[in-house]
């Protein structure tokens, strides 16, 4: 599964998991705290997985896996998304990406997420809807939706 990262060990929200982040420089804008804070990454687990979810790790459970936060915040901030810009996620999995991007690009951007796996697409779009329906986030940012592809 590739290098084993962990140095927010004690880590037990995504707020926590944010503030390591920003302490450990992978985060340094405003914009890309923001949308990180605003999308729990919590949410994008398994119900037996949400312990370890705030941990700067990178997790796989059958098909799922995401990345550790400190790459997906690199990744991010060396992109220097803006509102218009269009974002292309190859391997989008469950959405969490896509999703903390869509917070950057707003109304006028594109944001598609390619994956092989149709079970991993049928879940990113049940975590957008439940994000869309759920998260504070919708009412204050203008948010770029994922289009999710197979």
């Amino acid at each position: 599964m590739g290098q084993f990262i962990s140095t927010s060990h004690n880590d037990n929200s995504n707020d926590e998991l944010i503030n390591s982040l920003i302490r450990r420089e992978y985060i340094h804008t405003i914009n890309v705290e923001k949308a990180f804070r605003c999308v729990d990454r919590g949410f994008y687990y398994t119900s037996g997985s949400k312990q370890i979810a705030y941990r700067d790790n990178a997790w796989q459970s059958d098909k799922i896996h995401l990345s550790a936060p400190s790459v997906y915040a690199t990744a991010l901030e060396c992109l220097d998304l803006q509102k218009g810009h269009t974002f292309l996620n190859i391997g989008s999995g469950v959405g969490y990406l896509s999703t903390v991007a869509g917070l950057l690009l707003g109304v006028n951007g594109v944001n598609h997420g390619i994956e092989i796996h149709k079970s991993l697409i049928d879940i990113a779009y049940t975590k957008l809807d439940e994000f869309k329906q759920n998260a504070a986030a919708i009412d204050y940012f203008e948010f770029c939706e994922p289009v999710f592809i197979e």
